[in-house]
């Protein structure tokens, strides 16, 4: 799997993840964001219990239309919040932060759809079928 989209609503927003290498413990990534106009992208690992669990909460957000998911490395604070709603909008909220001097934030939000979720997280699914492999 070389690149995961999660497209907004109306389509002119997007969080991507591509370039996929597995890790000793779980996996490296870039994440790449556009939200209203705003861009940004950065490199990010998670440990594979982190990203099953991240799995596993996108799946259950979708399931039963409730609950949140987040991408998240520990207590860092540069995150991925995804959190649906009882009608099925999901809002897709976070920070990225680029730690190198001089430092860079992108602090983003933006609505997807429950529709867009199954193939998200399919395509998740498939990259952590190949964690510690």
């Amino acid at each position: 799997m070389n690149e995961i989209i999660l497209p907004s609503s109306d389509g002119s927003d997007y969080l991507k993840l591509t370039s996929f290498r597995p890790e000793p413990n779980g996996v490296s990534f870039e994440i790449q964001v556009s939200s209203r106009n705003f861009s940004g992208q950065t490199s990010y690992a998670l440990e594979a219990i982190e990203f099953r669990s991240l799995i596993d909460n996108l799946q259950h957000m979708y399931d039963t239309l409730s609950g949140m998911a987040e991408m998240r490395l520990h207590m860092e604070e540069d995150h991925i919040n995804f959190k649906i709603n009882p009608s099925g909008q999901v809002l897709v909220s976070g920070v990225l932060i680029h730690y190198k001097e001089p430092l860079h934030n992108l602090k983003f939000g933006f609505y997807s759809d429950q529709t867009c979720l199954p193939s998200f997280i399919q395509a998740l699914s498939h990259v952590g079928n190949t964690i510690g492999k």
